[in-house]
């Protein structure tokens, strides 16, 4: 049985190439060990099926791109799970967003989100 689908988010630390003033982000916050985050997505999966699974929202509260190479492996690794009509999403500032290479690894399930958010600077 099916229960009812969930959007899952994980605000994995608040590492931004930005400083904003009215940012929420707390620089005191450090991104766990890949390895801490992997397991994070496993039991996941234990626990629901990617039928269950409506979207999985990647760092939430950060710039993704910070760490590019790490947000392509996790963007992987959940795509890999059998994500095959669910999204996986996330938000950038875009300041770091390279839309030929980014945009060419893209799946048809995911969705960008990009903050143009700014001060009168």
């Amino acid at each position: 049985m099916i229960r009812q689908k969930v959007s899952i988010h994980l605000s994995l630390g608040s590492a931004c190439n930005l400083n904003c003033k009215y940012c929420f982000k707390n620089s005191s916050l450090k991104l766990p060990k890949k390895e801490e985050i992997i397991k994070l997505i496993d039991r996941i999966f234990e626990v629901y099926s990617p039928e269950e699974i409506q979207c999985i929202n990647l760092f939430s509260t950060s710039e993704p791109f910070v760490n590019r190479k790490l947000f392509w492996e996790l963007y992987d690794y959940i795509n890999n799970k059998g994500l095959y009509h669910q999204c996986i999403s996330f938000t950038t500032n875009g300041t770091l967003l390279n839309l030929e290479e980014d945009m060419d690894r893209f799946k048809r399930h995911s969705y960008c989100m990009i903050s143009c958010d700014g001060t009168k600077d």
